[in-house]
């Protein structure tokens, strides 16, 4: 074990002696200043060691190094009689480094090593699963790659047997047009999870932009259209022209796409869905709702759509398949660009659901 042990370089340790005649490891002892200065020079170190007074720990932490740190922190404490709760919960709860272990000088040698060697068996734990997040998600990309080409092909080859009825019993119609539908659910699940990942592992870089709300829902409504169409459903747009909205316009129109999906899925043919806003300037954002006149849902089930271990589906009033994600990524894409979602429903009096997305940048 090689161990870097960093102190306040007008003071000399005691704490430093007893640890060195421990046994504990190699221990390279040098200065703050010089540590952050030459920070490359101990990366192959398996654990840092800084000792001193609760001040001097808060204030090592709240000046980000250059380099994240490739191994735990281990802050020694030297006035454990001084410290306060609110100052525990600042060292341990620290963001700028990660894997913080607080012990104290006046801790036994032995219950020192031991905490020691469990930061750096926890900080080598995360780090492997860490790695095999990182492998999931390049293996995830590759085959996600490979399986949009095809559901593309298939959605098109889909499209055209719905169009080539001619001659046909009503039988192989429906099946060509339930064949469409499950191609076309296929694909929207299949961007669900590739989105979901990449929240989940941090690749998602939002791109906030101003834009126009009403240009975002008409895009999405145009997208849907075949859908709602092939139900005889309408779908009105009640979006004033001048509302404006600052978000990723990606991020909302997944949004609006799954809630929209959702409404035509679970609303009988010759429904309506219906799509407003209201701007609430002094808030600074801008409330969307997408209801509809469909089957809605029980009281007991709205209490299970924002979970991850109850993704059970129900299937639409045409027999359509559900994904079982499309909310969850919802509420998450919402509140990573600064807003709310929920849902108010009740059986057989349709679904409304709501979220807010800022007006502007400023709050």
């Amino acid at each position: 074990m090689k161990i870097v042990f960093l102190t306040n370089s007008t003071s000399n340790s005691s704490f430093f002696d007893i640890l060195s005649k421990s046994g504990i490891g190699e221990i390279l002892q040098t200065s703050v200043e010089n540590f952050r200065e030459n920070q490359q020079d101990f990366r192959h170190a398996s654990v840092l060691l800084l000792e001193g007074e609760v001040t001097f720990i808060q204030h090592f932490l709240s000046t980000p190094l250059t380099n994240p740190l490739p191994y735990p922190f281990v802050a020694v404490i030297s006035n454990p009689k001084d410290i306060q709760i609110s100052d525990y919960e600042a060292i341990s709860t620290n963001t700028s480094i990660r894997n913080v272990e607080i012990v104290f000088a006046t801790d036994s040698i032995t219950e020192i090593q031991f905490r020691i060697a469990k930061s750096i068996r926890e900080y080598k734990s995360l780090q492997f699963r860490n790695e095999v997040i990182i492998l999931k998600d390049q293996v995830l990309a590759i085959i996600a790659h490979d399986l949009k080409n095809v559901f593309v092909g298939l959605q098109g080859l889909s499209k055209n047997l719905t169009l080539m009825t001619e001659g046909l019993d009503e039988d192989t119609i429906e099946y060509f047009s339930l064949l469409e539908s499950g191609i076309d659910q296929g694909y929207l699940l299949l961007i669900n999870l590739l989105e979901w990942s990449k929240l989940q592992s941090g690749q998602s870089v939002l791109k906030f932009k101003q834009s126009s709300l009403k240009e975002i829902i008409d895009q999405n409504v145009s997208l849907l259209y075949p859908m709602s169409f092939k139900k005889s459903q309408d779908v009105i747009s009640e979006i004033d022209d001048s509302i404006q909205v600052f978000c990723d316009t990606n991020m909302v129109s997944s949004v609006i796409r799954n809630i929209m999906n959702n409404a035509m899925k679970f609303t009988p043919e010759y429904g309506k869905i219906t799509i407003t806003a209201e701007n609430k300037p002094s808030e600074n954002s801008v409330t969307i709702s997408i209801s509809d006149t469909g089957i809605g849902i029980a009281e007991d089930q709205i209490k299970k759509l924002f979970f991850t271990d109850s993704t059970e589906t129900t299937a639409g009033t045409s027999g359509e398949l559900g994904t079982g994600l499309g909310l969850l990524l919802c509420k998450d894409l919402i509140q990573r660009n600064g807003g709310t979602f929920w849902v108010k429903s009740s059986l057989g009096q349709g679904t409304s659901f709501f979220f807010t997305v800022p007006i502007n940048s400023s709050k």
